[in-house]
């Protein structure tokens, strides 16, 4: 069981630093007690100290962290942007 989680781990931080180098769109899904959350945009900074990320969507800019994402996948053909 832990092996699969460290293989998860590693394949989330190669889209997390894709997504943050290439500056592609992402796709995230984020565990909130009041449901699960996704949220499209771009990775603008990762903390390593404090284990965040800083996303910059639609609705303004967020700082998530990282304990919190349950998936991220590299968002295809989206042309959104949020100057």
């Amino acid at each position: 069981m832990e092996f699969s989680a460290n293989r998860e781990n590693e394949k989330l931080a190669k889209v997390l630093s894709e997504a943050l180098q290439d500056q592609k769109f992402i796709n995230l899904r984020i565990y909130d007690e009041n449901g699960d959350r996704q949220i499209t945009g771009l990775i603008t900074n990762i903390d390593q100290e404090f284990r965040r990320l800083k996303v910059s969507h639609e609705d303004g800019i967020d700082w998530i962290p990282l304990d919190d994402l349950l998936s991220a996948e590299i968002a295809i053909n989206y042309t959104e942007s949020f100057n």
